[in-house]
């Protein structure tokens, strides 16, 4: 599964946020980018004050923070690493 994260540089929610989903890739097949919003324009118009915006192969699953338990949720469809 593919995971796009949108992040500004210094955000320590990102940070968090990114070291959750590593730590759920040791299990799950997951591929992970970070993406930095902060040179595009339309982006930090949408998204400027809310990042960290995760999706899952495209579907916006989180703004602001991963919560753990939501986060399970969407694992749970998530093939494990083998």
């Amino acid at each position: 599964m593919n995971v796009l994260v949108y992040t500004k540089p210094g955000c320590d929610c990102c940070a968090k946020a990114l070291r959750k989903l590593q730590t759920a890739a040791y299990d799950h097949d997951l591929t992970i980018t970070a993406r930095d919003i902060s040179g595009d324009a339309g982006l930090m118009a949408k998204y400027g004050n809310l990042v960290p915006v995760v999706f899952f192969d495209g579907k916006l699953r989180f703004k602001m923070q991963v919560n753990e338990v939501l986060l399970k949720k969407v694992l749970a469809n998530v093939p494990a690493r083998v």
